[in-house]
């Protein structure tokens, strides 16, 4: 027989990998965007190829919304255990799909409407992933450790933006140009294929360890979201869009903006992006096991002050260009969003009930994702090509920030909600 503890652990993996090979799959489109513009937009110029690039990055989040309302279905009534192996297998095939596909050169015109294909698989199945994981992780935690354990699925999707962005590093590193536009962008798409398989193996061991009667489960749980749990789902949007526009603009298309901003090369950006990145997941969990002892809203308060007070001074270094100084910037910047990053996601599923909390979640933190996340790496690009950019962009930044502050004055110190703290013997 295993014990708690045991099985703690191996509920953490089983959804640390599958929340690290969610944001590895997109993190590598964003960091060989330039590459990848080449390969399917070869008759633009660099910008307008890199904005079309980004353009299909974006197609994914409009489709978020679609497959939040399919996965949380499925989620709140047959089971978390089938939405999260369903999510993790699109997710691979999709990203090992990109891998395979031949450029616009070798058949024309479909290569990009392909790319456009996979990528909305990419999406839809992104939208019941991360959420998903967290749900089941804060579900199954005990009362006073719920922030540690959900910081988990938090912290493994900044493992996969390590892996990628080291991998990539290595690529760039140890292949020449033309080598890496034929075939070294395509090795970290590839292997998205092991990762899927290892992911599903897991998720299916746990579902042994963790057996549970159903409780509530309503024909149309997302009705009951939209008639009874309006203002959840607005809080819900608040927060996440700054959310989205921090994990876009400082970890997930960093090397890109760090690279065009401080005139250094995409080696080296991913470089200084990757100890940011293992900052990050040292103190995601610290964070979090701190959440369970003080709350949530003093932690997220604290990483939007911060972030606010350091966005403008963190791009003027970038334009400084002095190497030294970019990667002190950078890895700063980080380790103040963390204390926003690593908890907002377990204080919003604390907004929901268990009967309806995949379908809430996911809806508001899709609906974000689709609003704000997919246009911001686009729009950064074209903002940084305009006088003033940095400027410009930073005004941007603390927009979404000073709404989420807003958002904060409606939530509790971080306690979970009384009708949502009995899910022991809720579905998986």
């Amino acid at each position: 027989m295993r014990n708690p503890i045991q099985k703690n652990y191996q509920l953490i993996f089983a959804n640390l990998v599958g929340t690290l090979l969610e944001i590895y799959d997109m993190s590598i489109y964003a960091y060989f965007a330039p590459i990848i513009a080449q390969n399917f937009f070869p008759n633009s110029s660099k910008s307008i190829a890199l904005l079309n690039t980004f353009a299909i990055f974006m197609v994914s989040f409009i489709v978020r919304p679609v497959g939040a309302v399919i996965f949380g279905h499925i989620g709140d009534t047959l089971g978390r255990k089938k939405t999260l192996v369903l999510t993790i297998s699109l997710i691979s095939l999709g990203t090992f799909g990109i891998g395979v596909l031949p450029n616009t050169n070798q058949i024309g015109i479909m290569a990009p409407i392909l790319l456009v294909f996979f990528r909305i698989v990419q999406g839809l199945s992104f939208s019941g992933e991360f959420v998903g994981a967290l749900i089941f992780l804060m579900e199954q935690a005990p009362p006073n450790r719920k922030g540690f354990m959900s910081s988990w699925a938090v912290c493994g999707g900044n493992i996969g933006l390590l892996i990628a962005a080291l991998l990539c590093c290595m690529i760039s590193h140890f292949c020449d140009k033309q080598q890496i536009m034929s075939w070294g962008w395509r090795v970290p798409f590839l292997l998205s294929l092991v990762g899927g398989v290892v992911s599903i193996y897991f998720r299916y061991q746990i579902v042994e360890l963790f057996r549970i009667q159903k409780k509530v489960v309503h024909k149309f749980p997302l009705g009951q979201v939209l008639q009874k749990q309006k203002k959840q789902l607005l809080l819900i949007l608040s927060l996440t869009c700054f959310y989205m526009v921090v994990c876009y603009l400082l970890y997930v298309c960093s090397a890109t903006y760090l690279s065009r901003l401080a005139d250094i090369s995409m080696s080296r950006a991913l470089a200084i992006n990757s100890i940011a990145l293992l900052l990050q997941a040292i103190m995601i969990p610290i964070i979090g096991a701190l959440s369970d002892k003080i709350g949530r809203k003093f932690l997220i308060r604290l990483g939007i002050a911060g972030l606010i007070a350091s966005i403008y001074p963190y791009y003027l270094t970038l334009e400084h260009g002095n190497l030294f100084w970019v990667c002190i910037a950078h890895v700063a910047i980080s380790f103040i969003a963390t204390f926003f990053t690593s908890i907002l996601p377990i204080t919003l599923i604390e907004l929901f009930p268990p009967e309806t909390r995949y379908s809430g979640v996911g809806l508001g933190y899709n609906m974000a994702a689709m609003l704000v996340g997919g246009a911001t790496p686009a729009l950064a690009i074209y903002i940084l090509r305009v006088p003033h950019g940095t400027v410009l962009l930073s005004l941007y930044f603390i927009f979404w920030a000073l709404l989420a502050w807003i958002g904060t004055m409606n939530l509790e110190k971080g306690v979970i909600p009384e009708e949502a703290d009995d899910i022991i013997s809720f579905t998986i």
